[in-house]
């Protein structure tokens, strides 16, 4: 009865992906998820290439870019619960799923129960579904790696969504973030 969000719930449910396909939890997402949808650019561990690298505040809190190689993103262990990467494309290809269930290779069944929390509850298989005060009801959902920090909004009654990420986490970076989300939902939610 009390929520607990958990990292360690998303390793379990990458090891269940792989039981059940036999594949590595990355093979069965690049099949039954970036194939799909057409996310070609969409991958795992940290963006290479000429992609922005995350960053971490060394102790005078300067940020420090901290390149593409171990460090650079989460273990692999704990890669189901976040070491994706994926273009602002290629992720609004995935963030559609969730405000037009027609968009998509789930049944609407589907998506209804992925965005479904628990009765009293606020967080449903990955999703917060908010009632915001301005924009009505939203799901939503932050994540970051330490290195980098990510969020989505999806204004269902508006149909729109917002993706932000920033190549930089911590305490200033989440604040950032969250003030910049709610200007910008606003201002959709508002017509602006």
């Amino acid at each position: 009865g009390e929520f607990s969000y958990s990292n360690a719930g998303y390793v379990i449910a990458g090891a269940a992906i792989e039981r059940i396909t036999g594949k590595p939890w990355e093979a069965a997402i690049s099949e039954h998820v970036f194939g799909p949808l057409a996310m070609a650019r969409a991958g795992f561990g940290p963006p290479l290439g000429d992609q922005p690298q995350g960053h971490v505040a060394d102790a005078s809190g300067a940020f420090a870019p901290v390149g593409t190689g171990r460090g650079s993103d989460n273990p692999p262990a704990v890669g189901p619960a976040g070491t994706t990467h994926a273009m602002f494309e290629d992720w609004a290809k995935f963030a559609r799923v969730f405000i037009d269930p027609a968009q998509t290779f789930l049944s609407p069944d589907s998506v209804q129960r992925l965005i479904t929390p628990p009765a009293g509850q606020q967080y449903a298989c990955g999703w917060g579904a908010l009632k915001h005060p301005v924009a009505g009801d939203t799901l939503a959902h932050t994540g970051s790696n330490n290195m980098w920090m990510a969020q989505v909004v999806l204004l269902k009654e508006h149909g729109a969504g917002l993706l932000t990420a920033m190549n930089a986490a911590g305490p200033r970076a989440e604040k950032a973030h969250r003030s910049v989300g709610n200007a910008l939902t606003v201002s959709i939610a508002e017509g602006r």
